[in-house]
């Protein structure tokens, strides 16, 4: 078949007249469509989409022309060897033109697309939220001369963004140039708001303006949503000498860098007014530091409260400080300090409500208030496992705490550098020891101690063993710690181990074998948990002697007090006893939270005058003792009460109707 011999058979078949069919119906709606398409709303792009899609459908039409209309109805007699080839020339005539076809349509459309769409898509992409527009500053004071103030404050504040690399940094000249791009391409769009929202799209947008007030410079600043256009925050306006403009432009600097970091940080502000960047700057390094070096934390703190004496997040965490090291009347007289601050926001006078409950031992009160803070930011770290020991231990709802340990991705945590992840596996772990989760636990910590080998984890551990009654591992576990661990730590566990086992089992003569190990092993006979290990294995005489020679060194120790009046009444000195007792009661203060009546609770119930020490439980825990692993009935001194109802009134005394 030759080539004149196809153009005959594809005449013959009306291929020539279908084709024109597409062809001309496509022409006439785009003719239709560029008349109309301005008075139906449609997008200005219509009439070069319908182009598009007719010449992506011609290949197409053909290949329907061919399987509609050809394939079988072109007649070939198998057994005619020339109608046979004839057959095959037809098909590769037609689908040499169908190529050649495709292939100017496509170029045709790519062509199209690149003319019509692809110079827009040229321009600087940017990626996501951290994107931060700087405009210049506005001159209001109606004296050119002062139009180089404006330039300086979008330079330095472009400049200290980029140097701290608070976000990229969209500037005036990408602005200029995208300008001059978007002209060239005649999309209607002009104004340099269009052109933030619609191409380059921060998230946010620093402006401002300036004007004279008599002699000084008055200098305004803001932070506009680069998506709305609404006001995010305006800063309290800046007043200096005209002479030194800087002063006021690195002023506003320092707010806008507190402003725009503090809102990026995980920790959210508490104080609606941002602090000068400096501090920021101190505070966060205070806070990757925190309980790992507690004097250079607090020395952290104290310079970012120099710096900004309003900062009211370092001044927060200064009460917390206190709070922490027991020096609850350091921590209130700050807190009163503080006080005159609350009035701004909501979340701030619930904060300062949250320390007064703390400070004055309201546990309910601690845990409710603290839940608004959590609300706040619940995927914060240290919110969460602040939380979580607030349920467990203020008011003794273990069962609370695994909804709050789930909100994170436990697995991504580097429990080795992260102190309050660590924390927050320990209080996971304890709760489902209070649940009756052994194995749970276990696994838990098992998991955890590969990472890290803090006292409270390993403790935690123990009490898992004991409680499973796994005594054959948990000796193993010990000897293990004993090689790898620090002395005092191993001592600790051993004392843990004796305590549990008379709390659970009552096996007087094992738990004094873990007592023994520690007055066996320790190289000093006079520390304190020597002195414990004797007391826990009723070896009363010595304990006392023990007990005097520690006092002369801590005399406030309540440890060394309570336990030295139960040695001494054991040791029928009922007299000295007595003074110990009152020394004790001496102790007394607004902030002492419970721990003075916990001492005499566990006194009496050494004496067994279990109505006594039941009285002293109840006011104990009304105060703000806090239930933890090794109190109420995680200590054996109660055996003879933790089944009682007045026991389980006690237990829950905070958590009614929670």
């Amino acid at each position: 078949m030759t080539i004149n011999q196809f153009f005959k058979e594809c005449h013959k078949r009306e291929i020539f007249k279908s084709l024109s069919i597409y062809i001309v119906s496509g022409w006439v709606i785009l003719q239709v469509l560029s008349v109309i398409w301005k008075p139906l709303g449609l997008p200005d792009k219509s009439v070069t989409i319908l182009i598009i899609g007719l010449l992506i459908g011609f290949p197409i039409y053909i290949l329907y022309i061919w399987k509609s209309r050809l394939k079988y109805s072109v007649a070939t007699d198998l057994n005619d060897p020339i109608e046979v080839k004839n057959r095959k020339n037809f098909e590769r005539y037609f689908f040499t033109s169908f190529a050649i076809i495709s292939f100017f349509s496509a170029v045709s459309v790519f062509w199209i697309f690149n003319n019509s769409y692809l110079d827009k898509m040229n321009l600087a992409e940017f990626s996501g939220s951290d994107k931060i527009a700087v405009l210049n500053f506005k001159n209001n004071t109606g004296d050119t001369n002062y139009d180089q103030i404006g330039k300086l404050a979008m330079n330095w504040i472009l400049h200290s963004i980029t140097e701290n690399k608070v976000g990229q940094v969209i500037t005036e000249d990408i602005l200029a140039n995208y300008a001059e791009a978007i002209q060239s391409n005649s999309s209607g769009i002009t104004s340099s708001r269009d052109i933030l929202k619609t191409f380059l799209q921060p998230s946010e947008i620093v402006e401002g303006s300036y004007f004279l007030k008599n002699n000084n410079l008055v200098l305004n600043g803001s932070i506009v949503d680069g998506n709305s256009g609404d006001i995010l925050f305006s800063f309290q306006p800046v007043e200096c000498d005209s002479e030194s403009p800087f002063d006021c432009i690195e002023e506003l600097n320092q707010l806008l860098l507190g402003y725009l970091i503090s809102e990026s940080s995980d920790l959210p502000r508490i104080a609606p007014t941002p602090p000068k960047y400096e501090a920021y700057k101190i505070f966060m390094e205070a806070q990757s530091i925190y309980g790992f070096n507690n004097d250079l934390y607090l020395e952290l703190l104290n310079k970012a409260i120099e710096i900004d004496s309003n900062y009211f997040d370092a001044l927060v965490n200064k009460v917390m400080y206190y709070v922490n090291r027991n020096d609850f009347k350091t921590a209130d007289s700050l807190r009163l300090t503080i006080l005159p601050q609350t009035g701004h926001t909501s979340r701030m006078k619930n904060l300062m409500n949250y320390y007064q409950a703390t400070i004055k031992g309201n546990n309910r009160k601690i845990y409710e208030t603290y839940l608004k803070e959590y609300e706040v930011n619940p995927f914060n770290i240290r919110t969460n496992q602040t939380q979580m020991t607030l349920a467990l231990q203020a008011i003794n709802k273990p069962e609370l705490v695994k909804s709050f340990y789930d909100e994170l991705p436990n697995d991504e945590f580097d429990l080795e550098n992260c102190t309050f992840c660590m924390y927050r596996v320990y209080t996971k772990a304890i709760a489902d020891i209070e649940l009756g989760d052994y194995y749970k636990a276990f696994d838990l910590l098992e998991t955890a101690m590969r990472s890290n080998d803090h006292v409270l984890l390993r403790k935690a551990a123990v009490t898992t063993y004991v409680r499973t009654n796994d005594i054959e591992n948990l000796t193993v576990f010990l000897d293990q710690m004993q090689i790898l661990s620090d002395a005092k730590v191993w001592e600790e566990c051993n004392l843990l181990a004796g305590k549990e086992i008379l709390l659970n089992t009552k096996d007087k003569e094992l738990a004094s074998w873990f007592f023994d190990n520690v007055i066996e092993a320790s190289t000093d006979k006079t520390t304190r948990n020597v002195a414990n290990a004797y007391y826990y294995k009723r070896d009363f005489k010595k304990a006392e002697e023990l007990y005097k020679k520690l006092l002369v060194s801590d005399p406030e120790s309540l440890n060394h007090l309570s336990k030295l009046a139960i040695s001494l009444f054991a040791n029928g000195k009922d007299k000295e006893s007595s003074d110990i007792i009152n020394r004790i009661n001496s102790l007394r203060s607004d902030y002492d939270l419970g721990y003075i009546d916990y001492a005499m609770a566990q006194i009496f119930s050494s004496r067994n005058d279990m109505k006594s020490a039941l009285e002293y439980l109840k006011v104990s825990v009304a105060r703000g003792r806090w239930y933890t692993q090794e109190t109420f009935k995680n200590d054996f001194h109660f055996n003879p009460v933790i089944n009682s109802p007045e026991f389980d009134e006690i237990m829950n005394f905070w958590n009614k109707g929670l």
